[in-house]
């Protein structure tokens, strides 16, 4: 009893958070990857391992991670970076698990409808784990309750270190797009990254933009917002060569020069 209650509590302080997290998020304009799955499934340590290649933002520091029930609670939310050089958002969600103690269904509910926000859901599972359709299972009436199952997901059957893969027995109905990786060495997480950038639903396009003096804080938010390939000062103005997606293609066309 006093663990639930400990969960309580902690629960309610990052009710408290989430609001602030959310505006900060959609006030990013960039697509959002969405980590589900079981609980020890290996979330963080793909998180972490996702935002590698992205340390010069100070959101992209690495996450808690440890081998224990309901080790991340709190939201988590960083940047990543794709192979087109397209920055895109990274949230860690508490691990499912089939039985929850009565108090705490609600509660966990409501943390977990931060996937109802995300572009694409990546759906972790432990490949090594003896009750691997269980959870498999278990993570989809999750996320039909939350009515995100319309949303692209990839199904990414992590600790692949563990297991052989002729070895590895799972209900196809509930797995369509699936990747086998092993978080811990890097196995696989390169083309994940590519997978993720033809699957998340926004288009991005390269560019090269000419933004008047008079208006550099456009500049600040492309140089904020994405991965600038080139920035130079002329005399009318800053010159930028980078990707942008579709909306911020559409607001800022009066801008491209190429």
């Amino acid at each position: 009893m006093r663990e639930v209650d400990n969960i309580e509590k902690q629960l309610k302080e990052v009710e408290q958070n989430r609001e602030v997290k959310r505006k900060k998020r959609e006030g990013s304009n960039l697509p959002i990857v969405a980590l589900v799955g079981y609980t020890n499934a290996g979330k963080s340590t793909l998180l972490n391992k996702l935002i590698q290649f992205n340390d010069e933002y100070e959101e992209s520091k690495e996450v808690f991670v440890k081998d224990m029930l309901f080790a991340t609670l709190d939201t988590s939310l960083r940047r990543g970076k794709l192979p087109n050089g397209q920055v895109f958002l990274l949230t860690d969600t508490v691990g499912f698990v089939s039985k929850l103690p009565t108090r705490l269904i609600e509660a966990f509910k409501g943390t977990l409808e931060e996937v109802k926000y995300a572009d694409l859901l990546l759906h972790i599972v432990d490949a090594s784990n003896k009750d691997l359709d269980i959870q498999i299972q278990t993570t989809y009436n999750i996320l039909r309750e939350l009515e995100v199952l319309d949303k692209p997901i990839i199904t990414v059957f992590n600790k692949m270190d563990k297991v052989d893969i002729h070895n590895l027995f799972y209900d196809n109905k509930y797995v369509d797009n699936k990747l086998f990786i092993s978080a811990k060495n890097g196995e696989n997480i390169d083309t994940l990254l590519r997978n993720i950038e033809n699957l998340l639903p926004q288009q991005y396009r390269l560019v090269t933009l000419k933004i008047p003096y008079s208006k550099q804080g456009i500049v600040n938010y492309f140089c904020d917002s994405y991965q600038v390939d080139n920035l130079e000062y002329v005399e009318d103005g800053t010159v930028l060569k980078l990707t942008i997606n579709q909306i911020d293609l559409e607001k800022y066309k009066e801008y491209i020069i190429n």
